[in-house]
């Protein structure tokens, strides 16, 4: 119903001007194409929601042919959990959806996860947000993906630098200098390059000595 749609287009558009207004939701909307590269499969807002551009300008048609697309008994896997047999539940699923066909349009999608941008010299992105009364320093860097021949050494990698309380950029910025509440890093399991980022919020006094100790760490 077209009502329902605008309706929820009103309350998407709300949910992505809100997050806007965190911090972590500002580096979920810009970090993604800044680190991919514009055009990625993951150069999107990493927070789900997509753009306000995508939502106002999504109509019923989009919707229905990409439900058409992509919703098809080729592309779909059924999970059932119960007090059940595999010859009564096939039963059950032939009544209801015996009759699901593949739409003519349905396509199986390749996408390119290389990075096709060249690597540039590091850079400060700066964004200004008047009166936050701590600074949000997020650091990132490219790594080999799921399934490469350095995955483990990777992961070990980063429990040391900074997945743990007990971490160096943990007990550097917090427990030694006491700038921040917590540092942490993560390295993302994507197919091809994953990220690896770095958290940090800090008070806003020791931002770039902040940043000078990141990298010192990494270096």
């Amino acid at each position: 119903d077209q009502d329902e749609i605008d309706r929820k287009k009103l309350r998407w558009l709300a949910r992505i001007d809100q997050s806007l207004s965190d911090p972590n939701g500002i580096v979920g909307y810009v970090l993604p194409e800044i680190i991919f590269g514009q055009g990625h499969p993951y150069a999107k807002p990493s927070g789900g929601s997509g753009t306000r551009e995508s939502v106002q300008w999504m109509s019923r048609d989009d919707m229905i042919k990409y439900h058409q697309r992509f919703v098809n008994p080729s592309n779909a896997t059924l999970l059932v959990v119960g007090d059940t047999t595999l010859d009564e539940i096939i039963k059950d699923l032939d009544d209801v959806l015996g009759n699901w066909k593949d739409h003519a349009s349905f396509e199986n999608i390749n996408l390119d996860y290389a990075i096709h941008n060249v690597s540039k010299p590091g850079k400060v992105y700066l964004v200004d947000k008047p009166g936050a009364f701590q600074s949000l320093i997020v650091a990132g860097q490219l790594m080999p993906g799921v399934g490469s021949e350095d995955e483990f050494k990777i992961t070990l990698m980063n429990a040391v630098i900074g997945g743990d309380f007990t971490s160096r950029l943990n007990m550097n910025l917090r427990e030694d200098k006491s700038w921040s509440y917590g540092v942490r890093s993560r390295v993302s399991a994507n197919i091809g390059p994953s990220p690896m980022l770095v958290f940090a919020p800090v008070q806003s006094d020791q931002t770039i000595p902040s940043i000078q100790e990141i990298i010192k760490e990494y270096e």
